[in-house]
């Protein structure tokens, strides 16, 4: 059962899981707030409207936002430039909400209603094909919502693979 005040930060939070806090997802920053005692202004996605509404859960005084973590930013959407692309699937990997489709050697299509304009793969991108855009969205609930719900799904699916794949290798060891 998760603690009811870790549910409740993680809620603010605007569960793009771009790691820019330090943290590998929201809901693990969200903890870290609560039962390490982090700072509430690691969050640049969520600016200064998440920092106060953080701080009035914690009734903690509100601080702006921690500048070397970034500045708060128009939810951008990422995009792949077709000419560019060699299909290597880094960042089909890379992308927390699954919201890159493609196959080995082959281009690569973001499908924009799941991505969360985190930029973890344009960091990884090994030929830079990959941009930011600003398509004037505004991030709502139902957007943090759905990026929550997908990036668990992913969680959920990657440990079946790997406990699938062990189960695998140990069944070659045997034989």
């Amino acid at each position: 059962m998760i603690n009811p005040l870790i549910k409740a930060i993680d809620e603010i939070l605007p569960q793009t899981q771009c790691t820019k806090c330090g943290y590998d997802n929201c809901l693990s920053y969200a903890n870290a707030i609560v039962n390490d005692k982090e700072s509430i202004n690691r969050c640049p996605p969520g600016g200064d409207h998440t920092i106060k509404k953080i701080s009035k859960i914690l009734n903690k005084e509100f601080i702006a936002l921690d500048s070397s973590r970034g500045s708060p930013e128009i939810f951008n959407v990422a995009s792949i430039d077709e000419e560019k692309c060699i299909g290597c699937t880094i960042c089909i990997a890379e992308c927390p909400t699954d919201a890159i489709l493609g196959a080995n050697k082959r281009m690569h299509i973001i499908i924009t209603d799941y991505c969360t304009g985190c930029g973890l793969c344009v960091d990884k991108c090994p030929v830079s094909c990959i941009n930011l855009e600003n398509i004037n969205r505004k991030w709502t609930k139902k957007h943090a919502d759905l990026s929550r719900s997908r990036y668990n799904n992913k969680l959920i699916r990657m440990k079946k693979n790997f406990q699938q794949q062990s189960l695998m290798k140990n069944k070659l060891l045997k034989d």
